[in-house]
């Protein structure tokens, strides 16, 4: 992560883990549909916040996504397994499997909420030139 970076992204991490925490343990939402939701944030600020630095969204985006990544279900899903507990550790795994699906797919509704609300660059006739010849297949 780039130094000028990391204020930012720890600002959207933050955001990220306050959401999920309001939405999970104060407003008793699955922990599935809360990480989507907080990750959707993510993928929101992290475009937005490319496109005021000029920059790619991949190191606002990757790096706060940290504080929502399935860590213990996974470990404790591993655990359980080797323990001899395999329906305890199959479904703590899918578990896991699911908030990383949700991650996944906040993060990329995120981005294209995003995409939605922003110009795009060069303005109306840069809808009617051609595209580059890398874009029309050949």
């Amino acid at each position: 992560q780039e130094r000028s970076t990391v204020l930012l992204v720890t600002l959207n991490g933050g955001v990220a883990w306050t959401v999920y925490g309001a939405m999970h343990f104060a407003g008793d939402i699955s922990p599935v549909a809360s990480t989507a939701v907080a990750a959707g944030l993510v993928g929101l600020f992290g475009q937005l916040l490319s496109r005021i630095q000029f920059a790619s969204a991949l190191p606002y985006v990757t790096a706060a996504i940290g504080p929502l990544l399935p860590g213990s279900a996974t470990y404790y899903g591993l655990l359980g397994i080797v323990q001899g507990d395999v329906n305890t550790g199959l479904s703590s795994l899918s578990t896991a499997i699911a908030l990383a699906m949700a991650i996944a797919i906040g993060v990329n509704l995120g981005g294209e909420t995003a995409r939605l609300f922003l110009r795009v660059p060069g303005g109306p006739e840069a809808a009617t030139r051609r595209a580059a010849k890398r874009t029309r297949g050949f």
